[in-house]
């Protein structure tokens, strides 16, 4: 709005009327930062609020093995599993495994390893070795689970390639580790 007197009219400002406008134009600017501190207050609340509604839970399981005597026949050497708490229906879980294993027999083979949550395979790895050598797979694998009640399974799976072949544990070689972790949402 231009006021009788302004510069608009080619007259000279009156510093009062300046010092009018300039203080209602920093009451409004107030006001708008006022109404977007309030909003995003707002928005901070509300995703606390579904936050605290989700509320997590953590668990972990660690299993490890010696001796491991891998043939031609897919077996589980590890195997672990996380109960499921109690209002909780999903989970996240990450889980990993490893195998160090020396190939004791004649000729060249190669080692499988599964590492399977909750019943499905995810990942598989083969580790190739001379005879003589080591052979050291490794696999992880996350899967989202839902409808989830009792406890979740994690599992290794080991087995040699060449039909007829079995490493035999030999001077300290034959590790496996297993670790998986499950973060539940409800």
């Amino acid at each position: 709005m231009t006021m009788p007197g302004s510069v608009a009219w080619g007259l000279p400002e009156d510093p009062l009327m300046r010092m009018a406008r300039e203080i209602d134009d920093l009451t409004r600017q107030m006001r708008e930062n006022e109404a977007q501190r309030n909003t995003l207050q707002g928005v901070v609340n509300g995703l606390i609020q579904q936050l605290d509604a989700q509320a997590l839970a953590v668990d972990h399981v660690h299993v490890d093995t010696t001796d491991i005597t891998p043939d031609n026949t897919l077996t589980v050497i590890l195997s672990g599993s996380i109960a499921v708490p109690v209002g909780f229906s999903r989970a996240i879980v990450i889980a990993s495994t490893s195998v160090t294993v020396r190939n004791t027999t004649a000729g060249q083979d190669a080692l499988e390893l599964q590492l399977r949550i909750d019943g499905a395979l995810g990942w598989d790895d083969y580790a190739d070795a001379a005879a003589g050598f080591l052979a050291s797979p490794h696999v992880s694998n996350t899967r989202l689970l839902t409808g989830l009640t009792g406890s979740i399974a994690v599992s290794s799976l080991v087995a040699t390639v060449v039909v007829g072949s079995t490493w035999t544990p030999a001077d300290g070689y034959h590790l496996g580790n297993l670790d998986a972790a499950a973060i539940f949402l409800r």
